[in-house]
């Protein structure tokens, strides 16, 4: 067996169980962080670690079939820490915060990191932008709005002046779309782009009486 690290972030890192097995280990196993425990009965080869300082050496240890793993890591430094929740946001589940949270993602800076506290989030599609990082505490769950009239609907293609270049938005399977209406989370060619989401990493689609689709995050 061996122990890999997949990705190490500002506040949260990903590692992977190499047993040979796919998605689970025949037994459960204990995840250790500087000798603390972690997850006492880990049930995925594939695990997670938050709330992690930026820029800190971290060893973590798994003890997994009689046999003890170490991998030492350092997380990514951190230029900024944007708090979304001083941008105004209102954790009811109702009102909606599409704009404070663009306002924030927009205004972080390169290397930063958009803070989201727990609590329940109303919001649209959200732009975001390359090397920066979302981070969704524990409990902080993003709602998407069930009126699709309140998402925009982006062109395919964006023409140049010289009629030449042209500023593809997106794509599917190989084909540009003219059009495409935009859910959830998005951004245009972003790079080194994270997003940390510690318990409810996903999507769920639930539709309204109209049948709505809302994306939940």
């Amino acid at each position: 067996m061996n122990l890999s690290l997949i990705r190490s972030m500002t506040r949260s890192a990903v590692f992977e169980l190499e047993n040979g097995l796919c998605y689970r280990p025949a037994h459960p196993f204990t995840v250790t962080l500087n000798g603390k425990t972690v997850y006492e009965a880990c049930q995925t080869n594939v695990f997670s670690l938050f709330s992690l300082l930026p820029g800190t050496e971290y060893t973590v240890g798994v003890q997994a079939e009689g046999e003890s793993l170490t991998c030492t890591f350092t997380t990514e430094a951190e230029t900024f820490f944007v708090d979304a929740s001083r941008y105004g946001l209102v954790a009811d589940g109702t009102t909606d915060n599409t704009l404070k949270l663009q306002a924030a993602l927009s205004t972080c800076p390169k290397g930063g990191t958009v803070y989201v506290p727990a609590g329940r989030y109303r919001t649209c599609s959200l732009f975001l932008k390359s090397n920066t990082t979302l981070y969704l505490e524990k409990g902080a769950v993003l709602l998407g709005d069930n009126d699709r009239t309140h998402y925009p609907i982006l062109p395919g293609v964006i023409p140049s002046e010289n009629e030449v270049d042209e500023y593809y938005l997106t794509g599917w399977g190989g084909h540009t779309p003219s059009s495409f209406l935009c859910w959830g989370l998005g951004g245009q060619s972003p790079e080194q782009l994270c997003g940390s989401v510690e318990h409810h990493a996903g999507a769920r689609c639930r539709c309204d009486r109209r049948g709505h689709a809302g994306l939940r995050c």
